[in-house]
């Protein structure tokens, strides 16, 4: 096999959470531009997303839902399956960050809330799209976490319970791999940091903010969310089949400083 046929989803199918906008809408696109049918979960129409998901010459259904609830859940991954034939990929990318405040002025809401949407929502998507994948003996997991999950980030913004959940992601993810290799279904995490993803865009219309970031960053750079595209195209494939539980960090090198 060469090189790039290593990179194609042809024949595969995705299930991207979040998909309606931001990162969600990009990896939905990118997927689909490498070959994948991809449905698209989102509290509100993914229409916009399955409008391009068809341009890239692919199937793409929208699925309106809730990540925290489970029967939500369990229907998208049953219409995945009956709608598009299969799952193979599923791309837990849904989630919500909260108003900047340390632990002392976070209220007791906006911590559950968050927790429900970020972590909650990842097991049960794992849950059901596992019981897919264990049958079939094969399957992609890729778990959306954030650099915020391996460092603080406090002397940038200060959003405690935002962390704790993609923190948990990170560890969630390696128990996944190492519970289900034997079923060869692999599971990694993608950790960005700076990229304009549709969670917390306002803080780029900052312009404090943007030179804090670019100055904190050694490639001074922010991101685009499609700029991250290539990253979960090989997440998804098969050039990444000999990766599991591993978490993959695009951060333009801030954890290199």
């Amino acid at each position: 096999m060469g090189v790039l046929e290593q990179f194609s989803l042809k024949g595969k199918v995705a299930l991207v959470t979040g998909g309606r906008t931001g990162l969600g809408r990009a990896f939905a696109v990118g997927l689909a531009e490498a070959g994948a049918d991809v449905a698209c979960f989102s509290r509100g129409a993914s229409k916009e997303t399955v409008d391009d998901v068809e341009k890239a010459g692919r199937k793409g259904i929208s699925i309106r839902g809730d990540v925290s609830e489970e029967k939500d859940v369990r229907s998208a991954v049953e219409r995945t399956v009956s709608e598009l034939g299969g799952l193979d990929i599923l791309v837990n990318n849904a989630g919500m960050a909260h108003q900047p405040n340390p632990v002392h002025l976070l209220s007791v809401e906006d911590w559950d809330k968050v927790v429900s949407v970020n972590l909650r929502g990842v097991f049960l998507f794992c849950k059901e799209a596992l019981k897919v994948m264990t049958v079939h003996k094969k399957g992609k997991i890729i778990n959306v976490a954030s650099i915020w999950g391996l460092v603080g980030s406090a002397s940038i913004i200060p959003v405690p319970a935002y962390n704790a959940t993609k923190a948990a992601i990170v560890n969630l993810t390696r128990e996944l791999a190492l519970e289900y290799a034997d079923a060869g279904i692999t599971a990694n995490c993608l950790a960005p940091a700076f990229f304009r993803s549709g969670l917390g865009d306002g803080a780029y219309d900052d312009p404090q903010f943007v030179r804090m970031a670019e100055a904190s960053i050694p490639l001074g750079k922010i991101g685009d969310a499609d700029d991250l595209n290539g990253t979960i195209v090989y997440m998804a494939s098969q050039a990444s089949d000999y990766m599991t539980g591993h978490t993959l960090v695009v951060d333009m090198g801030y954890t290199a400083v």
